[in-house]
């Protein structure tokens, strides 16, 4: 399962990783990202939205070679009530400052 999920992720890197920045009435898209290593919030450029007209080929593949398996499926794992992934939505620990004042603080590496 590891490898697949590894493969997908790639396969889906490769297709959209040339993707425009989001542009709304004439000015780029941003949103506001907390930086956990520096402890400081930023702005990350949004992305035009993925596209996955390769999607119906790829699942009709893998079902077919599911079909073709002989071995029997895994049962899904169940997280538990005390996984750390439930705690929290966000790592942040305060609230962010408004997104325009971060769009002016950036600066882009490039």
């Amino acid at each position: 399962m590891y490898k697949a999920r590894n493969l997908l992720a790639a396969i889906d890197y490769q297709k959209h990783k040339d993707r425009t920045q989001k542009v709304t009435d004439g000015k780029p898209v941003f949103k506001r990202h907390y930086f956990k290593g520096s402890d400081r919030w930023g702005v990350i450029p949004v992305k035009e939205v993925k596209e996955y007209d390769y999607l119906p080929d790829l699942m009709k593949g893998v079902y077919q070679k599911r079909l073709e398996d002989p071995s029997t499926q895994r049962t899904p794992s169940i997280v538990g009530e005390d996984d750390p992934r439930r705690l929290a939505s966000t790592i942040r620990p305060t609230q962010p400052p408004p997104t325009a004042e971060l769009v002016k603080r950036h600066q882009s590496r490039f």
